[in-house]
């Protein structure tokens, strides 16, 4: 596109792999239908948008902006993605020439995986030379997209999974400094006083798939644990809170035994929590050791929760970016039912539930500041 007054030309460079749920389709790339409610919705959160900006009904109650907004790209590579591949799995992979991710932090289409049904896994698509085209006849909102399109994708991933690093965009031909500016300028740090953190950064060696183990690892100890660490979660809510988390109340009710709850309902219990919602809902749980058990998790008050984390890679330097708790998540309740339709409640934690400080709510960036790794540098505003 030739550059005018009316036109905008940008060129993207695509710095993690996109998820979609059309993978097996070409157009299955960052799309203009997403990029741009996310767009409009940025600009109308830092300025009062005129009504001659404004046409169409919009998405989600964001009235839409008038320009129009092109994607052009070349693919490059397709990758099955996962996050655990067996040995002989990757082994044939390597046979056949399959691309393939391992250690993602990502939790579904395992079993496809395992039983060798590629057809039904999910794949990650890495694309070259992203023009993005924009048109507008208001210039001063040419001139606006030109400001703020690299703060949005500082801040914000696209496809599946983007609380954990998939679908990262950014300008081409940026510095990693013109990357911390344009993330420090987005309007969520508005609050923020100067010289105090934002996110956390870790370097990595390596391409996007060092990222992804790193980020697989980090988000496993800090929510879930692993074999050799605990849970972070779990460690600060017993020591904070005086709060036990939910897993070993699970397992004993609902996995162990005959899976017959003798208890319940855990609603009042003011010692059990479902803490680990806090980090984002899951749809299941699986007790692989226990054979093979599936536990369900649905609430009747909360359908979605995403993750209050993101992770943003820039080339080799991995960015986990915090959000604000939605306060309806706290003290509502979650259903647990094992496949013999045996089910147990339990409630998340209370907003404030600090043992020693009743009127001080849940930091969860207290809770990062102090349980991610130590090599987790500070980015400060």
């Amino acid at each position: 596109m030739e550059k005018t007054d009316f036109t905008l030309p940008i060129e993207l460079k695509q710095h993690t792999p996109i998820l979609h749920f059309q993978h097996e389709q070409d157009g299955a790339g960052l799309r203009a239908t997403e990029l741009k409610p996310k767009l409009d919705r940025l600009l109308h959160q830092i300025m009062d948008v005129p009504d001659k900006w404004l046409v169409g009904g919009g998405h989600n109650g964001i009235k839409a902006l008038d320009y129009k907004l092109k994607i052009r790209c070349t693919k490059v590579k397709d990758y099955v993605v996962a996050s655990s591949i067996p040995r002989f799995v990757r082994e044939e992979f390597q046979r056949t020439g399959v691309d393939f991710i391992s250690g993602a932090p990502y939790f579904a289409d395992n079993e496809p995986i395992k039983n060798k049904k590629l057809d039904d896994a999910r794949r990650g698509r890495m694309m070259d030379n992203i023009q993005l085209e924009f048109f507008s006849f208001h210039i001063p909102l040419v001139e606006k997209i030109k400001e703020w399109l690299p703060v949005l994708l500082a801040y914000e991933n696209f496809g599946l999974r983007q609380s954990k690093g998939f679908g990262g965009f950014f300008p081409n031909d940026s510095s990693i400094n013109d990357f911390e500016t344009a993330l420090k300028k987005h309007p969520t740090f508005n609050g923020v006083k100067s010289n105090q953190p934002i996110a956390l950064h870790y370097q990595v060696r390596g391409d996007f798939k060092s990222a992804f183990k790193k980020i697989d690892e980090e988000y496993k100890i800090l929510k879930s644990g692993l074999a050799k660490e605990p849970s972070q979660m779990e460690e600060y809510f017993d020591e904070q809170c005086a709060i036990d988390w939910e897993k070993p109340t699970i397992k004993r009710e609902l996995v162990k035994g005959r899976g017959e709850p003798r208890q319940p309902e855990y609603i009042k219990d003011t010692k059990v929590k479902y803490i680990r919602a806090l980090l984002g809902v899951a749809e299941l749980y699986e007790f692989p050791r226990d054979n093979k058990e599936k536990i369900m998790i649905k609430s009747n008050n909360i359908e979605r929760f995403r993750s209050p984390i993101t992770f943003k890679v820039f080339n080799e330097t991995i960015y986990l970016i915090w959000r604000k708790i939605p306060p309806e998540i706290y003290d509502t309740t979650f259903t647990f039912t094992n496949r013999r339709g045996k089910s147990i409640s339990i409630n998340t934690p209370p907003q404030y539930p600090y043992k020693d400080d009743p009127k001080k709510e849940f930091s969860l960036e207290d809770f990062l500041l102090n349980h991610v790794d130590s090599k987790w540098n500070e980015l400060k505003k």
